[in-house]
């Protein structure tokens, strides 16, 4: 079971005219990219037509078919005779198949509906992913500025004791090639990070040139329940899932109304007539096709056959989720374990062995290639960290979407069962 605590990309307060800051944007908030995505994706809005129109299905599959009326006259054979006029009003009614009909619409309904929550997750995952990613390379860049600061520094230390004939000229160039060599690292997590905004502003419908960038935001790392709890609430909250199931109950539906419509309609009609004489006429009329070769074979068969099919991608679809979840939560469950290591063990010797470096070499008791060392080992760390968590939060974001939902909704879930 993961442990549920808060992670920070946190903005470290470092500076330098050496090194180029990001371009001031204005800052946007996780649910404001994710609001922002949906509004302007033109895949979501497309999708939301597709359920309007299922839903101009439910509204035909309520409505009955109009009647037929037709009206004609006929002169009669001789000037003074009056003409023949006919009138004739008719329906065609196919028994049993209203109710059919309207559970196949109601079910295709709620099929694209799923389909549209489904893709609507999947763009939530997306952004959440260029979110926290580019939190990341921020991050890495200030740590990338953080190299620079300390280098920079220990430079100026080296170019002192030069002077006074503690250490020879190529220590001091060796510090000013690291230094200027953490600018080129910076510059290349700039370019990263540039591209990455791109992503991220496309996702969002922005133009390239949009001042947009993610602000800096906290997330949870959980979580507090066990991999079963998520199968089980996944399996009344996935979308696919739930357009898998849908889906079977609209080609039942189907297979229902195809039977249904073996059986012949039924035309009942209603018939006026006055003839040139004068008298009128009127009497009913009875029309009911022979099934004698079309019985709807091939109609009733290709529903079956798709029913079939919708049972047999049922299974799938759940096979597949489990697979997911159960992928999601270990990745998860090692990640949370690696970030603890970091923040309770490593992370504190780190900065405690770091500090213990920096007055060694000052001190001339630490060689330049023993510091270099260390400071490769010290900044790895961090950046292996900062990708820590922006590889738990990207994950995060996938729990939810093979879910079907947030996991903090399966704590209500269990109390609305109660």
């Amino acid at each position: 079971m993961l442990s549920v605590s808060t992670i920070v990309f946190a903005q470290m307060d470092v500076s330098s005219s050496h090194v180029m800051d990001f371009p001031r944007h204005i800052e946007i908030t996780l649910d404001e990219s994710i609001k922002q995505a949906l509004d302007s994706n033109p895949e979501i809005k497309a999708l939301r037509k597709d359920v309007d129109i299922a839903y101009g299905e439910i509204i035909e599959a309520n409505t009955f078919s109009n009647p037929e009326a037709s009206y004609s006259t006929k002169e009669g054979e001789e000037s003074d005779e009056k003409p023949n006029v006919e009138f004739e009003l008719e329906k065609e009614f196919r028994l049993g198949t209203w109710g059919p009909k309207r559970k196949a619409a109601k079910a295709g309904y709620e099929v694209a509906k799923e389909k549209l929550r489904a893709s609507e997750q999947k763009l939530v995952q997306e952004v959440k992913t260029s979110f926290f990613s580019l939190l990341s390379l921020e991050g890495k860049s200030e740590l990338a500025q953080d190299v620079f600061k300390l280098n920079d520094e220990l430079a100026q230390i080296a170019r002192t004791r030069l002077e006074k004939g503690e250490v020879s000229e190529v220590e001091a160039n060796i510090l000013e090639v690291e230094r200027d060599r953490s600018i080129q690292e910076k510059k290349s997590l700039e370019a990263a990070y540039y591209e990455e905004l791109l992503t991220f502003k496309n996702l969002l419908g922005y133009s390239s040139e949009a001042e947009v960038k993610p602000q800096k935001e906290s997330y949870n790392r959980y979580s507090e329940h066990n991999v079963d709890d998520y199968l089980d609430f996944a399996g009344g909250n996935r979308p696919e899932i739930l357009s898998a199931q849908n889906r079977i109950m609209q080609t039942k539906a189907d297979a229902t109304l195809a039977k249904r419509e073996s059986l012949p309609p039924v035309t009942v009609g209603f018939l006026y007539e006055q003839e040139t004489s004068g008298e009128d006429l009127m009497g009913g009329r009875i029309s009911i096709p022979i099934p004698i070769f079309d019985r709807n074979q091939s109609r009733i068969y290709q529903t079956k056959a798709a029913s079939q099919q919708a049972e047999a991608e049922q299974e799938g679809i759940r096979f597949q989720v489990e697979r997911e979840i159960r992928a999601t939560y270990k990745n998860l469950e090692l990640l949370d374990e690696s970030i603890d290591i970091y923040e309770q063990k490593m992370g504190p010797k780190l900065e405690k062995t770091l500090e213990i470096y920096k007055d060694g070499y000052q001190n001339g008791q630490v060689s330049i290639f023993e510091f270099f060392s260390f400071e490769r080992q010290y900044f790895e760390a961090k950046g292996d960290y900062l990708s820590l968590l922006n590889e738990y939060a990207q994950a995060a974001a996938e729990l939810e979407r093979v879910i079907g939902g947030k996991p903090e909704d399966i704590k209500s879930m269990k109390g609305d069962r109660k």
